[in-house]
């Protein structure tokens, strides 16, 4: 339920001066108070080591943007110290401290951006202040607010928008003789405010002072928030954290993506454990002192973590596996070409020729296989090189033509691994032999190659092509042919 209640502006001042509310009818008690039916406050549990700092979470749920809030908190002082904020402005150590979240970070934020010559500076704009209680009304209490009122009507206000989650955390400090279990207890605050009328001695209750917000669409309406599980506990956890004794990967730094190194641990106090890294996803619930044999499969340097949890904690640790190519260092093997069998060809003009060449690396790098001495038209890879992890195979192919009769080519392959060293090269060599004699055939011609032809078609050309080993004046050649198929028009001769 949303109450008209005071101006906002007003509201503050209240928490400074208490007698301001006397001047402020009508008056509300807290046995009249209606909490929202849609907006919410929470103090969420948390675990906590004895002796250690824990920044307990303030949840907030609101249907609409709010331009301010005032929370009343209480603590267990028994088991619970507040964290007194180290700003040096904090004179006497009345002021808490705390760490913003959600949506107040984004008030935050906001502020920053309006004010940015300010921001790091003693007189920087901060959205909300936490302060444990001198206030008789309030003792034992902490009193976390946000308002916000722009120096002048040209900046605008900064409300915290609808929404639902931590908006801030208190620090506190555990008990260090807490107890396994024993919970600390918080919980909203309220009481009604009162004094005595001098005039005739009377009680008159001046307010209810409790949790609450303002609208950001009308400041004077205030908004009592209900409280769901209004108690909230820091829960002291003693139970030991999980121990890792060691972890290592023996070697450390290995040489060779195939090559394998071994990850070992030793674990206490552990319910299971996780090692994650490069080509490793491994979990156990009983193996707390073992070893694992890895490959990482890759040139590079590698971290492992190891967490390690029980039911009360976790823990990490991380090892580095260095696997490189063996350069820089270790002794590092030269890539090998494999021979070529048979590595002398001879073959006639027009004949296809082809063969694979192949290249290994002992340390598992990456290789590049080149040919040099390629016959033109011939290929071999992507631009005369093949690349790749070992090993590497690339094919060479090439037909030679007629003018590459009686010559000899002798083509050179060499590999080179990833850290620069160069295999011994290996020869192929490839003889085009001479033509012997004149002879005359159909399977190539100068501008022209043998084509089909649909039933009825005219101009089918039928090459004939002659090769001669001297100059003739004169040819005379039979042709054969089934007239039952095709009629010979006419011969049509070439530049030649």
């Amino acid at each position: 339920m949303r109450l008209s209640k005071l101006p906002w502006l007003l509201l503050l001042l209240v928490v400074a001066a208490g007698t301001t509310y006397a001047q402020q009818p009508p008056y509300l008690r807290c046995s009249n108070v209606s909490e929202s039916t849609v907006d919410s406050v929470t103090i969420l549990d948390i675990a906590s080591k004895p002796g250690d700092t824990v920044y307990v979470p303030i949840h907030c749920g609101t249907a609409a943007a709010i331009s301010g809030f005032k929370m009343i908190i209480r603590f267990d002082t028994t088991l619970l110290s507040y964290v007194p904020d180290p700003d040096p402005a904090n004179t006497d150590g009345s002021y808490v401290l705390f760490k913003l979240a959600g949506r107040m970070q984004d008030v935050q934020d906001s502020l920053d951006g309006q004010y940015p010559s300010l921001v790091g500076t003693s007189g920087a704009v901060r959205a909300m202040q936490v302060q444990h209680s001198f206030n008789p009304f309030d003792s034992g209490a902490i009193i976390a607010q946000y308002f916000y009122i722009p120096p002048d009507s040209s900046i605008p206000y900064v409300n915290m928008v609808k929404g639902s989650d931590v908006i801030f955390k208190l620090a506190f400090v555990l008990d260090s003789q807490a107890t396994q279990g024993e919970q600390a207890a918080l919980w909203w605050y309220e009481v009604n405010e009162y004094y005595i009328d001098p005039n005739n001695g009377t009680l008159v209750y001046t307010d209810c002072r409790r949790t609450d917000m303002a609208d950001a669409k009308d400041t004077s309406a205030t908004i009592f928030p209900k409280t769901v599980n209004q108690d909230g506990f820091v829960v002291a956890d003693t139970a030991p954290a999980p121990q890792i004794v060691s972890f290592t990967a023996e070697p450390s730094s290995i040489v060779g993506a195939t090559a394998q190194t071994t990850l070992r641990w030793e674990v206490n106090v552990v319910d299971s454990l996780t090692i994650t890294g490069q080509n490793v996803n491994f979990s156990t619930l009983s193996r707390f002192n073992d070893q694992l044999l890895i490959q990482p499969g890759a040139i590079g340097t590698w971290k492992y973590v190891l967490k390690a949890f029980n039911e009360s904690d976790s823990t990490f640790d991380t090892t580095t596996v260095v696997v490189s190519s063996g350069g820089g260092g270790g002794t590092n093997t030269p890539p090998v070409v494999q021979p070529i069998i048979p590595n002398s060809i001879s073959v006639e003009p027009g004949t296809p020729v082809s063969f694979s060449v192949t290249a290994t690396d002992a340390e598992g790098g990456v290789v590049t296989l080149k040919a040099t001495g390629l016959p033109s038209g011939a290929t071999f890879g992507t631009g005369g090189q093949v690349v790749g992890t070992t090993p590497v195979t690339g094919t060479f192919a090439w037909t030679p033509g007629q003018a590459t009769a009686g010559n000899s080519y002798v083509i050179s392959f060499q590999a080179t691994d990833d850290s620069g060293a160069t295999s011994t090269s290996v020869t192929a060599a490839i003889n085009v032999q001479s033509i012997q004699g004149d002879y005359l055939f159909t399977t190539s011609a100068h501008g022209k190659s043998p084509v089909g032809g649909l039933r009825g078609r005219k101009n089918v050309f039928l090459p004939i092509d002659l090769v001669t080993t001297q100059t003739v004046y004169g040819v005379q050649f039979d042709l054969q042919y089934n007239s039952s198929y095709f009629d010979l028009d006419s011969v049509i001769t070439t530049d030649r």
